[in-house]
């Protein structure tokens, strides 16, 4: 299991571990064969029976498995807004739609990485990404 070296300052950027990466790949796979359910204008959020199956692997790693967290898709053209009002968050990109080019708070938001935030960014579309409360 993964120790986060991350949680000191806002927008910091950490690159996953290989073993993390390599489960990311086949849950990225498995999102994009998913309809997700609205839940802002914004963003969709997935609703699925096997969610905690195929995700536990990859939050274990990452040593966050007994976090709150959300599978989240932006499809719109507009950033969406993320912000957790207890604390602190980690985004991770998941899986990003061919031709775009998504940011966090207009930094690069590259999937392989996990992003620790302290205080409410926007996402720019379109991917999917995991919201894990800290």
């Amino acid at each position: 299991m993964a120790t986060l070296g991350l949680g000191t300052s806002h927008l910091q950027r950490v690159k996953l571990s290989e073993a993390a990466v390599d489960l990311l790949k086949p849950f990225a796979t498995w999102l994009s064969t998913l309809e997700f359910s609205p839940h802002a204008a914004e963003f969709e959020t997935l609703v699925h029976p096997q969610l905690g199956e195929k995700i536990n692997p990859l939050l274990t790693e990452l040593g966050l498995l007994h976090k709150a967290y959300s599978v989240v898709r932006i499809t719109g053209d507009k950033p969406a807004p993320f912000y957790n009002s207890e604390g602190a968050a980690y985004i991770i990109p998941l899986r990003v739609v061919d031709g775009s080019e998504p940011t966090i708070s207009k930094s690069p938001l590259v999937p392989g990485e996990i992003t620790y935030i302290t205080v409410g960014v926007k996402v720019s579309p379109k991917l999917d990404l995991l919201f894990v409360l800290q």
